[in-house]
């Protein structure tokens, strides 16, 4: 049976419009740098997927299907790991190499490295701590509370943050051709948080199966 859209209450819809809302601001309005802006998103989707691959472990063990799970586990995490990674790998090459310039001491794309290490430092620190913490909390929250693995398979669970990807993809692609015509980062700036905003209603909308495709019983 399909799933029915859930109603989004008002408190969440404020809370992702607040939450994207403020760089927003700040990159149009206070002076905010925007390249960081950027970089620190994907940090966060490094992050989100260290974390994932612990879950992941996880759920292999305490999933539904265990047995048929358990041998594959360290397989299907190394396997994701590399997957998740060398998209962000491509896709960090790519904007390094177009808004490299923009920042303060990076080089050319491929050092990416060098590049993302700029950003290892005061004040970005406080917000790479904050995406660790959040995610500390999440997943204490699914192992302990909702218990997510119980009703999903590894095999599905396994690409619930490639939504993120996906936003990158776009954001890259689309965001190089409007940076070659208008030499702005903040327009790339712009179209990153249009897309996660509508990415995150959507998802507390529909949940994950807004990804998927639907089918009929």
């Amino acid at each position: 049976m399909n799933r029915q859209p859930e109603k989004v209450d008002g408190y969440s819809l404020a809370t992702i419009l607040v939450a994207n809302g403020i760089p927003l601001y700040g990159v149009l309005f206070a002076n905010w740098d925007a390249a960081a802006v950027i970089v620190l998103y994907i940090f966060e989707t490094i992050i989100i997927g260290v974390f994932h691959a612990f879950r992941l472990l996880f759920l292999s063990h305490k999933g539904t299907h265990p047995e048929k799970l358990k041998m594959g586990s360290i397989p299907l995490t190394l396997f994701f790991l590399f997957h998740y990674n060398f998209f962000i790998f491509v896709q960090s090459i790519l904007l390094f190499g177009f808004i490299g310039d923009k920042i303060e001491g990076a080089t050319d794309g491929f050092d990416i490295i060098h590049n993302f290490s700029l950003f290892l430092k005061k004040p970005y620190l406080v917000s790479i701590y904050a995406f660790i913490g959040s995610q500390i909390v999440f997943t204490g929250r699914e192992v302990l509370v909702t218990h997510a693995y119980k009703n999903m398979g590894a095999d599905r669970y396994m690409f619930l943050p490639y939504t993120r990807i996906f936003i990158q993809q776009f954001v890259v692609i689309i965001g190089a051709f409007i940076f070659m015509i208008s030499g702005s980062v903040t327009s790339i700036v712009v179209l990153l948080i249009l897309f996660k905003t509508t990415a995150e209603y959507l998802g507390l909308k529909f949940g994950e199966a807004w990804l998927e495709p639907q089918t009929k019983n």
